[in-house]
């Protein structure tokens, strides 16, 4: 029992202390939410053992769990601006490369009317049945460029005219998509990602780098910007959240009072696709000049991701 309280410590006071130097760390960070779960059975067994030390230490973390869930519930309040601004519907979609019904996810995102297509694990399939489709009559401008990491390319698709900084940009070790997308009297920079996953060789250490990297990029940038695609980490993640703050951006799930959402599935077809989805690894971040009204997931359409759409308000000119 006290070797369970050991790692559920452990695992809060590092994410407290935002140390996230291993991959044992970085895994209990992701699942913390579902970990302290355990913490509710401690503390029956210790209240009714009459083991005090034990009953309070899984008090604590019982109330820290509390705390953690109540946060990802609430939502942040409405700036003034945000009722007259400029809006904007952004749709984004981890396709997954082994996609089995293409025709199904591409219907799906369609469907959305959003102003702005985000897709990961861009793949030729998706892409001939959005041809197919009609999808590049309604989204007539896009940044796509193909590279030699085929499950971790991205596309950004425009109902509207890009700006002339839309590029596929190499920032060291990460491929960044940038969009530029008039909203308004203002360019809002999409920032299209897709961050390298744990289960890849060497995979943690990739991340790092990539997600320095995004920081970096992001500190260049103008206001107003969001990011969004697959981080491959959840963000209860300090490794994630930490430098996504030090770059002045926020966490749009947790704004719009969906943080607790999901989107990983356990697989794509078969018994597991059944189950529900166990962590949000697709992710929006906003600027201070960008606050997220909504964020709806969607059906998953053959992948083992939900994509989502988000509804931004963009401030204005003053």
């Amino acid at each position: 029992m006290w070797g369970l309280v050991v790692v559920l410590t452990l695992s809060v006071l590092t994410a407290m202390a935002r140390v996230s130097h291993s991959v044992v760390l970085v895994v209990l960070h992701d699942m913390l939410p579902v970990n302290l779960v355990v913490a509710w059975a401690i503390l029956v067994v210790g209240l009714v053992t009459r083991e005090w030390v034990l009953a309070v230490t899984a008090a604590l973390l019982v109330g820290y769990h509390v705390g953690l869930l109540a946060t990802r519930h609430r939502v942040d309040d409405a700036p003034a601006w945000a009722a007259s601004a400029p809006r904007l519907r952004v749709t984004v979609a981890n396709v997954y490369i082994g996609n089995a019904t293409p025709e199904a996810a591409v219907k799906s995102l369609l469907e959305t009317g959003a102003e702005v297509l985000v897709v990961t694990e861009r793949n030729p399939a998706f892409m001939n049945a959005g041809a197919a489709a009609g999808a590049r009559d309604t989204y007539r401008f896009i940044v796509d460029q193909p590279s030699d990491r085929p499950d971790y390319e991205i596309a950004i698709a425009s109902r509207v005219e890009l700006g002339p900084s839309s590029s596929v940009v190499e920032q060291g070790p990460l491929r960044i998509v940038h969009a530029q997308i008039p909203c308004g009297t203002r360019d809002l920079a999409v920032i299209g990602v897709h961050l390298t996953a744990l289960v890849e060789s060497g995979g943690y250490r990739a991340w790092r780098r990539e997600i320095s990297a995004l920081r970096e990029y992001l500190g260049g940038l103008d206001e107003p910007f969001v990011v969004l695609g697959d981080f491959n980490s959840t963000a209860f993640r300090p490794a994630l959240t930490g430098p996504m703050r030090a770059a002045g951006a926020h966490d749009g799930h947790r704004a719009a009072g969906k943080g607790l959402t999901r989107s990983l599935k356990f697989a794509a077809a078969g018994l597991l696709a059944r189950l529900p989805a166990m962590a949000r690894v697709d992710h929006v971040f906003v600027s201070r000049d960008v606050y997220v009204v909504d964020i709806e997931n969607l059906p998953t359409s053959g992948s083992d991701h939900h994509p989502f759409v988000a509804t931004l308000a963009v401030r204005a000119d003053e």
